[in-house]
């Protein structure tokens, strides 16, 4: 009772006027501030998000996670734009970040624990290589094979050749076949398409010949 009271005073909190400071962020959390406007996240600034403890924003909507994420980048990205030094303080904003950004992580070997990994934006973790995915996640990398399952998982499965897929090496299976398997596959198709058609042609024969053959008995 007692903590739906609380969420109703929240709520009515996050619906009146005024920013967000980081006082206010740190009393409401981050499950409760996913149902704040998006107008109510834009008055947060970079400076008191960067003094807040760490939100968890997993249950915002995608556009909420990329305003957070946004402002996240502001407080934590260093003078020369390095992210990577601040990946602890900015991991919990990540689902916000665009392919490039995820790039250039992975390009730092930031070692992604695979609960960031998984609640990262699927439309660009679809554009990440499969080199990107293994520089991102570095020793986290076998655990995607126990997520295997997972819709972010099985979104970059699907956009990867089995090739990429399989160069992860740590045993994903799936992915769309390279043109090369596609080939092999059709010529593997056509080769069987023409033995078919050799036999039967060459049962044809056989059985003109055994006609002619009894014609002929019966002739003599």
């Amino acid at each position: 009772m007692f903590l739906l009271q609380t969420n109703i005073i929240v709520s009515n909190y996050l619906r009146e006027p005024g920013v967000l400071n980081t006082a206010a962020l740190n009393a409401i959390g981050g499950k409760l501030l996913c149902t704040a406007s998006e107008e109510k996240l834009r008055t947060i600034l970079p400076t008191d998000l960067k003094n807040t403890n760490p939100l968890n924003i997993s249950t915002c909507t995608q556009l909420k996670k990329d305003i957070l994420y946004g402002i996240a980048k502001d407080a934590f990205e260093d003078r020369s734009g390095n992210l990577s030094a601040n990946y602890r303080q900015i991991s919990s904003y990540l689902g916000g970040a665009p392919a490039i950004d995820l790039q250039r992580l992975a390009a730092a070997n930031v070692n992604m624990d695979i609960e960031t990994f998984l609640n990262l934006n699927p439309v660009e973790v679809v554009k990440l290589s499969a080199q990107e995915v293994r520089d991102l996640l570095g020793v986290n990398l076998p655990k995607l094979k126990e997520n295997e399952s997972d819709p972010l998982v099985q979104a970059w499965i699907r956009t990867h050749s089995q090739a990429d897929v399989r160069s992860l090496g740590v045993g994903l299976s799936g992915g769309r076949p390279s043109e090369q398997e596609f080939e092999l596959g059709h010529f593997d198709f056509a080769e069987g398409h023409n033995s078919a058609s050799s036999n039967h042609l060459g049962l044809q024969c056989s059985f003109l010949v055994g006609v002619i053959i009894i014609a002929i008995q019966r002739v003599l």
